[in-house]
Parts: C-alpha cells; sequence; structure tokens
C-alpha cells in the first residue's frame, strides 16, 4: 500500500515537474518570437510616420490662406487643416509652398498633403490622390433679382460686365460666337459687379470666390446667379499613401456631415 502511495506520489511531482518545464519553454520561445516579430505599428502612425500632418500651403491666396501681423496662417483652407488634424489626432504642421511647387512638394515628401485651393485635376491622378471636394467654385453668371438672366442666350442685344484678361473674358467670348451682345471689360472683378449693381451692365461673369467676397460687403443687393462653369477644390494626397488618404478624406466627410465645414466656409466667403 505503501509502495503505490509513494509511486504515485513519485508521478504526481514528475507531471508537475514536466508541466513547469514546458511552461518555461513556452515562454522562452514567446519571448524570442516577439523580439523577432514586434507588435504593428498604430496604423495612425503608419499613415503619419512624422506624427504631425504636415500641410503644404500657398500662403499668398486670401482668403485661403494668409499670414496675420503675428506670422499666424490663417484662412478658410488654414482652419479646414487644422479641423482635420483635430479629426484624425495630429498636430498640424503648415508648410509654406508657392502655387507652383505644391505637387512637388506632395511628391518629394516635404509635406503629407495639400490643401491650397487646389482644383481637382483627373490629369495628376498618377502622382496624387484627390479627396472627396470641399467647395464647390466656377463662373457665376450674376445680373440683377429684378431682372434675371439665366444663361448667355438670354444675353442677346444686351452687356456683360468682366475682368478683362480672366478666365470669365476668355468664357465670354466663346459666348459671343453664337450671341450677340456687348462686352464691357473692366480691371478688376468687383468694378464689374459694381457695373451690374448700379445698373451700367444687364450682367456679369465672375469666379464664384469673387462674388461671395463681394456680397459680404454688399449684404442688401438682391443678385441672380448661375453657376457657369463647376471648379471643384479638393486635397490632395501622394498616389502611394492610401492610409493617410483614407484618414483625411474619412475626417473631411465627418466635417461635411457634422457642418462643420459649412461654418469655416461661411467665415471666409
Amino acid at each position: 500500500m505503501a509502495t503505490r502511495t509513494t509511486t504515485a506520489t513519485l508521478t504526481t511531482l514528475a507531471l508537475a515537474v514536466i508541466g513547469v518545464w514546458l511552461w518555461g519553454l513556452g515562454a522562452v520561445l514567446w519571448t524570442i518570437r516577439w523580439h523577432n516579430n514586434p507588435l504593428p505599428l498604430n496604423p495612425r502612425y503608419e499613415a503619419f510616420p512624422y506624427g504631425e500632418l504636415r500641410v503644404g500651403m500657398d500662403m499668398s491666396y486670401f482668403p485661403f490662406a494668409t499670414l496675420d501681423a503675428e506670422g499666424n496662417v490663417q484662412g478658410l483652407d488654414a482652419d479646414l487643416a487644422r479641423a482635420i488634424g483635430k479629426e484624425v489626432g495630429l498636430p498640424v504642421r503648415f508648410v509654406p509652398v508657392s502655387f507652383d511647387g505644391l505637387i512637388d512638394a506632395l511628391i518629394t515628401d516635404r509635406v503629407d498633403v495639400v490643401i491650397s485651393a487646389l482644383v481637382l485635376n483627373s490629369a495628376s491622378t498618377r502622382q496624387v490622390m484627390f479627396t472627396t471636394p470641399y467647395l464647390e467654385t466656377g463662373l457665376l453668371l450674376v445680373s440683377a433679382s429684378s431682372s434675371p438672366i439665366k444663361s448667355y442666350n438670354d444675353l442677346m442685344n444686351r452687356s456683360l460686365a468682366l475682368e478683362l484678361g480672366s478666365e470669365a473674358d476668355n468664357e465670354a467670348r466663346k459666348w459671343a460666337r453664337e450671341t450677340d451682345f456687348t462686352l464691357l471689360p473692366y480691371e478688376y472683378p468687383n468694378y464689374a459687379l459694381d457695373a451690374v449693381r448700379f445698373g451700367l451692365a444687364d450682367a456679369a461673369l465672375t469666379d464664384a470666390i469673387s462674388y461671395q467676397l463681394y456680397r459680404r460687403d454688399h449684404l442688401f443687393w438682391q443678385a441672380h446667379t448661375v453657376l457657369v462653369t463647376s471648379v471643384p477644390f479638393s486635397i490632395a494626397v501622394k498616389s502611394d499613401r492610401e492610409g493617410a488618404h483614407g484618414y483625411v478624406d474619412r475626417a473631411l466627410k465627418r466635417l461635411i456631415a457634422n457642418r462643420e465645414l459649412a461654418k469655416i466656409v461661411a467665415r471666409w466667403l
């Protein structure tokens, strides 16, 4: 009887020793594997390896971006960049770049994104990806609300004011091939809009941004507008930065959905 008890006790001890040994071996092997295969990086860190949102921006285009007296970046695009940074959970660093160098700055990894009144351009899609547009601009046909002009066909024997040498000028000269009207060129788009407001022209053709800024100073003017051409502004990300594009695009869509983007636009336009 004692022999059986001793044998059972030894067997139990042996199994316990083997179990401890196997547990220790497993722990050693797991440690070796952990050091050889580190845990995956945070997806946000993979998308933005510098730990910040580097925003390329032309600082000379009011009201989208400009520097105040203290050197702080202000404007619609600046506020949008800060809002996106908040949504993504990253600090924002503005990188001043001339407009002609924005895409190069993106391709050479000087910046993570370009937010600078950049027109969505299908010709650049091999090098960059564009997000959902955040602002729809283009040319506006502006007339008095008491005598609305809905298309260039309504300009027959009437007058059209515009900025000389502008995109509006180019578009109007195309219209002139089909409709007979008088072109009234001015030095600035504000002057063209003044001509309509004071009854010196039947309509004006100007870009939507100039019109919005003009209306801020003439809130009580009743005008009729028709969008003639569509020019969407979008955010650009390098084509091989799909993670960064995903974060920024989702953040932008949230800002659109919760009306924060609308508030930013209303603040500046």
